[in-house]
């Protein structure tokens, strides 16, 4: 018997069910959009599209070793700022605006 040909999508979270180990562990999935990189598993959709978010937004530095980041779908750049964790900081701030 020949295996069934496996195509998951890539940035957007899929389901793959398992019956033994489901509840415990989760059954959501996406693949990364930079490197195809498979994760979870995840209890829920939202679990995966969250991560999924908080994964596609990654700060960067310029020439002058400023950081900045863009938000995900559009070209609105936030900075500059001068530590990392600020960046950061602010990412997880706009993440969780859009979600409430």
């Amino acid at each position: 018997m020949k295996p069934p040909q496996l195509r998951f999508p890539v940035g957007r979270p899929f389901e793959v069910p398992d019956q033994f180990n489901g509840k415990e562990r989760g059954t959501w999935y996406y693949r990364a959009v930079q490197g195809g990189h498979l994760h979870g598993p995840f209890h829920t959709e939202l679990a995966a599209l969250n991560d999924l978010q908080e994964a596609t937004i990654e700060p960067y530095q310029d020439v002058v070793r400023d950081w900045w980041w863009t938000e995900p779908n559009t070209n609105n750049h936030h900075g500059p700022y001068r530590l990392l964790r600020d960046a950061e900081a602010s990412i997880l701030e706009y993440l969780h605006s859009e979600k409430s």
